[in-house]
């Protein structure tokens, strides 16, 4: 982030020098025209840090600008477009304010209010920082990273698109979000609006999903996690931590898991779970949860502790993607086995075979055409294995010996 505070630096060092002895006040464009140009403005000067800068025309700004007073207001009709994509604006006070266009390089905020209800698009990155709090109710594009840093807050009503979004602070949704991958070690609130959809959301802080949520490939939690609407994942879903502390998923909604559900640590609540993959626990599951697991009702493997008040496939229909209750015929021989072990099914088709240890951890994935694998073996471990055997119309799993 020290690059967005020299930007700040550099510009009311530099912009204070050209910017004569000019009082400073509101200067309100008259033009379209580079930020620069004194014609641009009502003064015929360039507006400085700690003016009340409004845009009513295209303006572009043709030199990295920051302040830490007075305000910047981009009307409906008005537009504030960087010369190039690395175009940067910092500030740490003051306020931000667009109802029309924004196309800058890279964007800091680290004080005063920020407020978007138009079309706000970074290039770059996108960082609020301190204790900022950035508000948008409208359309906010991020071509790279959103940061949220500790202490800081993103507060969402309207649509943000972002590739990746990291947050240490606070990111509070009422509307839409859409990421590739969301980092969370602060706290997320899906409070409401269409929700979150992403590919993958792993999370060392707190979650509260009151609101759908939407992961295309994976969700993983390794600290705190209450659920109380819907989750639908798409992948694999996993919760444990992996460096010290518990971690606690609390589901009272629903959540629907396309392939695995692996938990190593404490899950909750009084909702319930879908699971169309390999089921595993080496944790606690307690609460009065419903464990629905599509090739046999109950957990697949178990080495933890379920509380007797959990029930299996009690709540009603449970639909995943494809159903792996609706078995094909397959054999696995030798098992036990020593080095080698064959996958054979009695039609042809494409397949995919994932085989996990006793805790878990996957070993060995692969895809393959026709209806039979030979799998070597020889550099597992002697013990207890599992695999998932994935079909065109069904999913099978069962235990392996070496």
């Amino acid at each position: 982030m020290n690059k967005y505070l020299l930007f700040a630096t550099l510009m009311f060092a530099g912009l204070s020098q050209v910017a004569y002895a000019q009082t400073r006040a509101t200067r309100t464009s008259v033009m379209n025209g580079n930020a620069t140009n004194p014609f641009t403005w009502d003064c015929t000067c360039i507006p400085v840090p700690g003016d009340n800068i409004i845009i009513n025309h295209t303006v572009v700004l043709d030199a990295d600008f920051g302040y830490t007073s007075g305000s910047v207001t981009i009307n409906a009709a008005g537009a504030l477009n960087g010369d190039i994509p690395t175009r940067a604006f910092a500030y740490t006070g003051g306020s931000f304010t667009n109802n029309g266009i924004v196309n800058l390089g890279d964007f800091y905020h680290g004080g005063g209010t920020f407020s978007n209800t138009g079309l706000f698009t970074i290039q770059n990155a996108y960082a609020v920082d301190l204790t900022a709090n950035t508000v948008n109710s409208g359309t906010f594009n991020v071509s790279d990273t959103l940061y949220i840093n500790v202490n800081a807050i993103f507060t969402n009503s309207g649509t943000v698109n972002a590739p990746v979004i990291a947050t240490a602070g606070t990111l509070t949704n009422m509307g839409t979000v859409n990421a590739t991958d969301i980092f969370n070690s602060g706290t997320l609130n899906n409070n409401g609006g269409p929700g979150f959809t992403m590919d993958n959301l792993y999370t060392s802080g707190n979650v509260i999903n009151n609101a759908e949520m939407q992961i295309d490939f994976d969700l993983w939690n390794s600290e705190t996690f209450t659920n109380d609407n819907l989750i639908v994942i798409d992948n694999n879903f996993w919760n444990g931590d992996t460096i010290a502390g518990t971690a606690t998923f609390t589901n009272n909604g629903t959540i629907s898991i396309a392939v695995d559900l692996n938990n190593s640590e404490t899950m909750d609540g009084s909702g319930d779970y879908c699971v169309a993959g390999v089921s595993s626990n080496v944790g606690t599951v307690t609460g009065t949860l419903d464990v629905c697991d599509l090739s046999g009702t109950d957990f697949d493997n178990n080495f933890g502790t379920i509380a007797g008040t959990v029930t299996f496939c009690s709540a009603g229909s449970c639909a995943i993607g494809i159903a792996e209750n609706a078995l094909f015929e397959h054999t696995v021989y030798p098992n036990p086995f020593n080095s080698a072990v064959n996958f054979e099914t009695k039609e042809n088709g494409s397949y995919s075979l994932v085989v996990m240890n006793s805790i878990g951890e996957t070993v060995f994935t692969t895809s393959f055409t026709g209806n039979r694998y030979a799998l070597d073996a020889s550099a597992f471990t002697s013990g207890m294995y599992f695999y998932r055997l994935t079909g065109n119309t069904a999913i099978v799993s069962g235990t392996l010996v070496k």
